[in-house]
């Protein structure tokens, strides 16, 4: 799913970023001294660059065709980002919990077909510049770059 640049994962970081809950940051005159640098805060998730500022708690990702930093629109807890099959997605934590949900086994009457279990609907973005794409889509409207996992 990708790295970080300093080896650790999304939850991984998001854990350690929940350990500076209740910090006073009004308070503080050096946050380098506290959190450490930008790259300790970073993730790389198949080509996109993630970076999870700990004193606000939100995920940012780097717009490569502007060179900047935008909000992804998540915060702490709210989201997974996975890179698979060429596509970057960003999938609603209440999606993942739902579908592992569903995965557990059900007991099912002996002429009765299982249900299959409902596949949460998982947003597409724009690998280049982040903005929300549609699966039928080869380019993206935004930027004009060729969205992931197309030919």
């Amino acid at each position: 799913m990708g790295g970080s640049i300093s080896g650790e994962t999304q939850a991984e970081l998001e854990t350690r970023a929940a350990r500076f809950a209740g910090v006073d940051f009004d308070a503080l005159t050096d946050l380098k001294s506290v959190f450490g640098g930008a790259t300790e805060w970073t993730v790389q998730v198949g080509p996109v660059r993630l970076f999870l500022i700990p004193f606000l708690s939100e995920w940012w990702f780097f717009d490569e065709v502007h060179h900047e930093w935008r909000f992804t629109g998540k915060k702490v807890g709210e989201a997974r980002f996975l890179f698979e099959n060429g596509v970057f997605h960003i999938v609603d934590a209440s999606a993942v919990a739902d579908a592992a949900s569903q995965q557990s086994p059900r007991r099912s009457e002996p002429h009765e077909s299982p249900a299959a279990p409902a596949s949460p609907t998982i947003p597409r973005f724009c690998s280049a510049c982040g903005a929300p794409a549609q699966s039928d889509w080869n380019f993206c409207l935004k930027c004009g770059a060729k969205l992931l996992g197309h030919a």
